[in-house]
């Protein structure tokens, strides 16, 4: 009973962590925070300088290519302009 009781209690502590959204230290994470917290979309050059070194790569193209991939790799993240203003997800519309 005892197994099953810590086995439990486990799965809550990792459910409650889940549903408060504890925050990660992948790109993917910073990232999303920053685009989150942020009033209006933002451009790549914006999130690096944002993110510093929390951005992988030697060099800014490096950087800069490191957290396009990002931003193309998940449907959270829509470039609301056209031209390289991101948020997450649409205010509205298609």
């Amino acid at each position: 009973m005892g197994a099953l009781t810590a086995w439990h209690t486990r799965g809550e502590d990792r459910w409650q962590q889940a549903e408060l959204g504890t925050p990660g230290d992948t790109l993917l994470h910073h990232i999303a925070r920053t685009l989150v917290g942020s009033r209006q979309p933002l451009t790549r050059t914006a999130i690096v300088e944002h993110l510093g070194e929390a951005v992988p790569g030697a060099g800014h193209t490096a950087r800069m290519a490191a957290v396009l991939d990002v931003l193309t790799a998940h449907a959270m993240f829509v470039d609301v302009t056209g031209r390289g203003h991101w948020q997450v997800g649409r205010l509205c519309g298609p």
